[in-house]
Order: structure tokens, then C-alpha cells, then sequence
């Protein structure tokens, strides 16, 4: 069956649990994370947020000559729909190998929490509290920072060909994930720009109608 199939095919535990720091610990961390932004005014906090923090998490990488089919070439597949207008795979969806709509709503079913409480465990090793609502423009610049160096040993212990790859491949997934968002900015656009097309003569019907009433409303009190 479909769904046996699927359960095959998704590994057990992709997510493994980091040990969240006590208070204390947490504290300590946080502020020393923060004392490299110490004394940063907040012109110079703002400069550094657009040239170099929202450099790193969201401009886009432009392909260039061979890179969009190289990055095809790395994911070559697309998930199918189930049906059409499916809204629960998105256009885009690339992978590694063949998949089918059912494993990735399993493992959305089996791994959705699990991906959660790792990305939280990820955040309270900054020493951010992982439930908090908000996170000031200090902070957020000071642990982006910080997160960019941890990549930076991760990647420096790796070969280089597979270094560069890696940087490849994060580029060119960022720039996917752009424009899939700009692409389903552009259809909600049309959409509603279609919805107040097809309102507007309905609209100038209702106005005419109305006007024509007046009038013959004004006609028959003159007669009168």
C-alpha cells in the first residue's frame, strides 16, 4: 500500500535532541554572544543589519551561466501533486531522489514537532529563551553573527570540493526558496486583481441601476 510504502521510505529520527542549557548557563552565554555588538550606536547597529546581517539570511544568490542547471542537476526531481490545485505540496518542492505526495505529508505528520523542538533546542544554545515572541534588532544581529561564525568552523573541517558545493547549494536553495515566494506573491496578486475585475461590472451595474432609479424617482415627482 501507498502509506506502507511511505513509512518505509522516511528515516526514524532525523532530529536529534541538544541538551538546553540551565538559566545560568544561558544567561552566561547570551552575554557573551551580545558583548561583541557592545557599545554599537544605533546607526551603526542598523548599518551593520542591512549590509551584512540581511546579506547572509535573505538576499538572494543570482544564478549565473550554468548554476540554475547544476542546482537541477543536484535535485532533479519535483514532487508531484496528488491532484490538481493540491494545497498541500506546493509547486517546487525539489529532492534528491523520486518521492511521492504521501511520504512527505507522513513525515510532515511524523517529524513536524520533532523538527520544532530541534530547532528550539538550536536557539536556547545561544541563550535565547526558544519560546519568546520577539527578539530585539541587538540580539538578532548579535546571534546572526554568531551563527554565521559556527557555519564557518563547521565548513572550514569539511574538504574542499565538498565545501564549495555546500556553499553552492545553500546559495542556490536560498535563491529557490526567493523565488517560489515571489512566484506565489505574483499568483495571489493575479488572483485577487482577477476577483476585482470580475466585480467591477457587477459593481457599475448596481451604480447604474441605482442612477436610473433616481431618475425616474425625480421624473415622477415633476409629473405629479
Amino acid at each position: 500500500p501507498p502509506a506502507a510504502a511511505a513509512a518505509a521510505a522516511i528515516p526514524k529520527d532525523p532530529f536529534p535532541r541538544k541538551r538546553r542549557p540551565h538559566p545560568q548557563e544561558a544567561a552566561a552565554m547570551l552575554a557573551r554572544i551580545r558583548s561583541r555588538l557592545q557599545g554599537q550606536s544605533p546607526q551603526q547597529l542598523d548599518l551593520l543589519l542591512q549590509d551584512e546581517i540581511r546579506v547572509i539570511t535573505e538576499n538572494p544568490y543570482e544564478f549565473e551561466e550554468d548554476d540554475e542547471s547544476r542546482f537541477r542537476t543536484a535535485l532533479p526531481y519535483e514532487l508531484p501533486p496528488r491532484f490538481p490545485n493540491d494545497p498541500l505540496v506546493l509547486p517546487g518542492v525539489l529532492s534528491v531522489q523520486p518521492h511521492r505526495p504521501e511520504e512527505l505529508l507522513l513525515a510532515r505528520k511524523r517529524y513536524t514537532g520533532a523538527l520544532l523542538r530541534s530547532l528550539e533546542d538550536e536557539v536556547s544554545t545561544f541563550g535565547l529563551d526558544p519560546y519568546a515572541e520577539r527578539l530585539s534588532d541587538f540580539d538578532y544581529a548579535t546571534v546572526m553573527l554568531e551563527l554565521e561564525e559556527r557555519r564557518q568552523v563547521v565548513m572550514e573541517k569539511l574538504p574542499e570540493q565538498v565545501r564549495t558545493e555546500a556553499v553552492f547549494l545553500r546559495d542556490a536553495l536560498l535563491t529557490h526558496l526567493e523565488l517560489l515566494k515571489r512566484n506565489q506573491q505574483q499568483l495571489v496578486l493575479s488572483h485577487h486583481q482577477q476577483q476585482q475585475q470580475q466585480q467591477q461590472p457587477k459593481i457599475m451595474a448596481v451604480v447604474g441601476g441605482s442612477e436610473g432609479g433616481l431618475e425616474r424617482v425625480e421624473e415622477g415627482r415633476g409629473g405629479g
